[in-house]
């Protein structure tokens, strides 16, 4: 299975490491957060927030020391944001918080994607931080209330992951003028040098 190019990592080694480091800090903060997260004071409400964690670890692993072109391939870089969006969605679910404070969190998937993503996967992103958003969100709190709360985190998301994906693209345009600018330059001195080998031994 080939992912389509549209959705796949702009260079997979540094969308791996990206993915990987972002996973691997959200588990820490929430393992660590839930002995002091007065939403689970005991073993039994801390449990379910040690799965995320896990689980969060174990996809972390996987981006950092798996082959980074094939799961590249495959579509686990482009799944890592959308599945990491989803995780924090369960976690605010377990601990019935949707304050500002949780809801920030989904910004780091979606940064992750808009800065290692083609648009496709960005997309994708923030597709599954808002929808799962949505559903906590409608859960939890009124519907009114929850629907606004959707609109405002949604809106800033997608300002967010398309700000990021624009400034991405510059970086890449520049990039490769400069390496065509280059090779222009490089093959004119060629011609140069050969025009002058020709004089000299002529």
């Amino acid at each position: 299975m080939n992912l389509p190019r549209g959705l796949r990592a702009r260079h997979p080694r540094r969308a791996a490491r990206t993915s990987a480091a972002v996973l691997g800090a959200g588990a820490l903060v929430l393992a660590g957060f839930s002995f002091a997260d007065p939403a689970t004071p005991t073993l039994g409400d801390r449990w379910p927030s040690w799965v995320v964690a896990l689980a969060a670890a174990a996809l972390a692993a996987t981006c950092w020391w798996g082959d980074a072109h094939r799961n590249d391939r495959v579509g686990l870089l482009t799944a890592a944001p959308a599945l990491g969006a989803v995780l924090v969605c369960l976690q605010a679910w377990h601990t019935r918080d949707v304050s500002a404070s949780v809801q920030v969190f989904l910004a780091l998937p979606v940064v992750a994607a808009a800065t290692q993503l083609r648009a496709g996967g960005a997309a994708l992103a923030v597709a599954a931080a808002v929808a799962g958003d949505l559903v906590v969100t409608l859960h939890l709190l009124p519907t009114a209330a929850a629907l606004t709360d959707v609109v405002f985190v949604g809106t800033t998301l997608a300002v967010v992951a398309g700000v990021l994906r624009h400034a991405a693209g510059l970086r890449e345009l520049y990039a490769a003028a400069d390496a065509a600018l280059y090779e222009a330059k490089r093959g004119g001195r060629n011609r140069w040098a050969t025009a002058v080998e020709g004089r000299v031994g002529s």
